[in-house]
């Protein structure tokens, strides 16, 4: 997913605690952890309730907290992704100010909110500013010996902003680095991996280059069978992948049943 809920390190949390009682940080952890549980079930309106009274603990924290600052990066997720970007805005601003100056410009939880203010103007068609926002946080994500696994995610996030400024030739790079990087860093079945595999496989299709399309159709259909939990050499993979497709468009996925046909077409060329 685009969106970070980045859980801080336990000595982070520790080392912040200052004069607040044990208690009152014990409140706010809960409902932090409510939260982010909620948001990853897809409860976008239970998530937005938690973080709000997350937040309600956090006021209680000095003004450069950094629990403070992942609490309003946490709650700008989910008021973004319900549509509320006004209210989003200003929190992630606050939180990229409070994670800046208390740990760096080059520190994994700035790019975090680095790259969720980018997709808050991807968004709202603020592209200039989401382009300048997705490079920064590649860069940090880049230089950072763990920044490795959210490299994927943000090419991928820049793919949709240059698909978006139709800029394919920028997109399709994009796409080729976040795979390469993808096959580094993270398991196969990564969402990222496969959404950039299959977009990738789709932008060549439709710009008539099989034999560009064909390897990466190839990729994607070995994902759907491991979510399958078959393999390419169980005899009846085709059939089974076939009847798979059905299923999509039966739940009125159309849009994912015509890419493993599509995908079924080029592995019998």
């Amino acid at each position: 997913m685009s969106r970070s809920l980045r859980i801080m390190p336990t000595i982070v949390m520790a080392l912040a605690c200052g004069t607040l009682s044990a208690e009152a940080a014990k409140t706010w952890q809960q409902f932090i952890t409510e939260g982010e549980q909620q948001y990853e079930n897809g409860d976008l309106k239970a998530a937005e309730a938690s973080f709000n009274e997350a937040m309600k603990e956090a006021s209680k924290f000095t003004s450069d907290d950094v629990r403070l600052a992942r609490t309003q990066n946490d709650l700008g997720v989910v008021l973004e992704k319900s549509g509320k970007y006004t209210e989003a805005e200003p929190l992630y601003k606050s939180a990229l100010q409070i994670r800046q100056s208390k740990l760096g410009n080059n520190d994994l939880a700035v790019a975090d909110t680095v790259n969720n203010l980018a997709n808050l103007y991807k968004d709202q068609s603020k592209y200039k500013e989401a382009e300048t926002l997705y490079m920064r946080a590649l860069a940090i994500y880049s230089a950072t010996p763990k920044g490795g696994a959210n490299l994927a995610m943000a090419w991928n996030n820049l793919s949709v902003l240059h698909t978006k400024q139709g800029k394919a030739t920028e997109a399709e790079a994009d796409l080729k680095h976040g795979i390469e990087c993808g096959e580094k860093f993270l398991p196969a079945d990564n969402d990222h991996v496969i959404d950039m595999t299959a977009k990738l496989a789709e932008f060549y299709d439709k710009n008539g280059k099989t034999a560009e399309a064909k390897p990466y159709f190839k990729k994607y259909l070995r994902s759907v069978y491991k979510a399958m939990e078959i393999t390419d050499k169980d005899p009846d993979a085709h059939a089974k992948a076939k009847k798979f497709a059905a299923a999509l468009r039966m739940a009125g996925q159309q849009g994912d049943a015509e890419l493993v046909e599509k995908a079924l077409q080029y592995e019998a060329k």
